[in-house]
């Protein structure tokens, strides 16, 4: 049986069906008095529709804010868990305090009125970080001053503060201190920041005076170090040239640091302001620093110190041509020496004047710039003659930054068979394209040991750690290769007559990773055998610098 069911229309819809008839034939006619309650009832539902949507469209809105705020939550917990499976969450608290001291400029926490101190950053990256810093007192026991700085941003107040913050956090940690005056004079706010620091001289171990005015040094707000360094073992003292006049330093007298019964290493700039007025115990002197004078004046000082064991002089210029007081060469019983010139005049002055007898480690550096004006070529007499003077047995020897050929080089090195250690270090900045002037085929063909006929005179026959920073050349690679695989020869170095190679560094300047990696491959098999071989890719200096650090594996990227 059929049956048929008529569907009325719903009343929502008959009431928009009405609704759209009314609009139509009131816009299409004239609206009278008779309308206006039509037009209110139809006005009235609208707005109350549209209230309707408002409501929905803000829950709507509440839930997608809650949704999002719930997204963003979930994806900071993710960052959070996945930060915990990086590598630096495994590394133990006492590998993070080994670590956290290298992030220090100059190994100090600079108190800069212009940025954070290191210290403070590390304690204020993560809780972990913070706790493991609070407990590491010698973190905060590094402290450098400008007082310049501070002067400018009149703001000694602030200074004041950060001092004794540092110093409580150091609890009783010895103390390095760097103090830089530059051309400012000790105000009443300044000395109050040093009256904080000399309350704690009793601790400190290592104190420079850099870019220092004698009136400062001799100012009575550091008397009360005297006779209270007990633990001191470094003073560098040394002021601007341009700071003072002749006269003012020659008058200058200071006798605090003539009590210090640890002090075993001095930077020394004659005359700046350290001069034969000031009062240390030279005798007790096992390192010393000379920098920046002539070698008529610097060189006397190696007299005054019997005891020296490593020596360094950094930019001893030839003399002025007064040579009043200068009694000839001057010996010395240093093992270790570090010369640092910037002219060919220097360097063939500076050796001639000097007899180390008990020399065993020789540094000459020179700029990091090729072709420097002022020193262009290698003066090949200079260091045979001093060895000769001298001697001495060189072990270890290392030419960084210095205008010698390769064919120089390998002559020299014929004449110092006693070496068991060699750095060579090729110029940073050259001109395009890089070659290496020292550490070429020429080079590393001599290196090789011929086991098949073996050499009455090898070359460098105690050699067991080499060093070389030098620029990628892919046709000498196999050379490397060979030489380095030629003088690993535990089992036989003495049927060979030379000693084997155990320890090898090859820092690449401006390579790139896969020049590295390949040459890691390539010697895998001797990294396995027992050798230790480190290859290493490092920037090129931007600039040619003076710097005193030595930056070769600071700036590297082992492989």
């Amino acid at each position: 049986m059929n049956t048929t069911t008529n569907r009325s229309p719903s009343p929502s819809r008959n009431t928009q069906l009405s609704h759209a008839l009314n609009i139509d034939r009131l816009f299409r006619g004239t609206v009278d008095a008779s309308d206006k309650p039509v037009i209110e009832q139809m006005l009235k539902e609208a707005e109350g529709e549209l209230t309707g949507c408002h409501t929905e469209i803000n829950k709507i809105k509440a839930s997608l804010f809650a949704l999002e705020r719930k997204r963003d939550g979930l994806k900071k917990k993710i960052a959070i868990f996945r930060s915990l499976m990086s590598p630096i969450h495994r590394l133990p608290p006492e590998v993070l305090r080994m670590i956290f001291p290298l992030t220090l400029v100059g190994g100090v926490n600079w108190l800069d009125p212009s940025f954070t101190a290191p210290a403070l950053v590390l304690s204020a990256t993560c809780g972990r970080w913070r706790s493991i810093v609070l407990s590491t007192p010698s973190i905060w026991s590094r402290i450098g001053i400008d007082a310049e700085q501070w002067e400018e941003k009149k703001d000694t107040l602030g200074l004041s503060h950060l001092i004794r913050l540092f110093l409580e956090r150091s609890d009783q940690a010895l103390l390095t201190i760097e103090l830089c005056f530059g051309d400012t004079s000790l105000d009443t706010r300044m000395q109050t920041c040093i009256e904080a620091i000399v309350c704690h001289s009793r601790r400190w171990e290592s104190v420079v005076f850099s870019g220092t005015r004698s009136d400062v040094i001799g100012h009575p707000v550091f008397r009360p170090i005297k006779g209270n360094l007990p633990v001191l073992s470094h003073l560098d003292v040394n002021c601007s040239s341009k700071a003072e006049d002749d006269e003012t330093i020659a008058r200058f007298r200071c006798d605090l640091f003539g009590v210090c019964p640890k002090l075993a290493s001095i930077d020394v700039r004659p005359d700046c302001p350290i001069n034969k007025h000031f009062t240390l115990p030279w005798y007790q002197i096992t390192a010393l620093v000379v920098r920046d004078t002539y070698y008529n004046i610097g060189l006397p000082y190696l007299r005054l110190c019997p005891l020296v064991e490593s020596l360094a002089l950094h930019q001893i210029g030839e003399t002025s041509g007064r040579l009043q007081g200068w009694d000839g060469p001057v010996t010395c019983n240093a093992k270790q020496l570090s010369i640092k010139v910037f002219t060919k005049e220097d360097f063939a002055t500076l050796l001639p004047n000097m007899t180390l007898n008990a020399l065993s480690s020789l540094e000459i550096c020179g700029r990091n710039k090729i072709q420097f004006e002022g020193w262009a070529e290698w003066n090949s007499k200079v260091v045979p003659e001093f060895l000769f003077r001298s001697g001495c047995m060189l072990t270890s020897l290392t030419l960084k930054h210095v205008p010698i050929t390769d064919g120089q080089a390998i002559r020299l090195l014929h004449q110092v068979s006693s070496l068991t250690y060699l750095h060579l270090e090729e110029y940073c900045i050259m001109e395009s394209p890089a070659t290496n002037r020292v550490v070429t085929r020429a080079f590393f063909n001599e290196l090789i040991v011929d086991h098949q006929r073996p050499s009455s005179a090898p070359f460098l026959p105690r050699l067991n750690y080499i060093k070389f920073v030098l620029h990628f050349e892919e046709q000498d690679q196999q050379r490397l290769l060979k030489a380095l695989a030629s003088r690993w020869i535990p089992g036989t170095a003495s049927e060979a007559g030379v000693s084997c190679l155990k320890t090898v560094d090859v820092i690449f300047i401006e390579s790139q990773d896969t020049q590295v990696e390949d040459l890691v491959e390539e010697l895998q098999w001797l990294k396995e055998a027992g050798m230790l071989v480190r290859i290493a890719a490092r920037m090129s200096e931007d600039s040619d610098s003076d710097s005193e650090s030595d930056s070769d594996d600071e700036d590297a990227e082992e492989s």
